[in-house]
């Protein structure tokens, strides 16, 4: 449990450190670029919706075909089976 909880601690600061290299590289860039978007060379976008362009946030699509009615009907058998012991 101690090592579970060591491993956490260490992929949290892993993921902080990955995401603060993310932020100084987009913002270098972006220094460089800003004096060619102030001139009109490049077309100008606000710091954010350019580390977005670099580094898009990730979405996830949790679509279906599926009515209402057969995800609770599919729902209502999985905890049936969880209830009776069923795995």
């Amino acid at each position: 449990m101690d090592l579970d909880f060591n491993l956490n601690l260490l992929q949290h600061a892993i993921n902080q450190q990955i995401e603060e290299q993310k932020y100084n590289y987009t913002w270098d860039l972006y220094k460089c670029l800003y004096p060619l978007m102030i001139t009109g060379q490049v077309e100008f976008m606000e710091y954010p919706n350019y580390r977005n362009k670099i580094f898009p946030v990730k979405t996830i699509s949790r679509s279906t075909d599926k009515s209402d009615e057969e995800i609770q009907t599919e729902m209502e058998g999985i905890v049936k089976k969880y209830e009776s012991g069923v795995r």
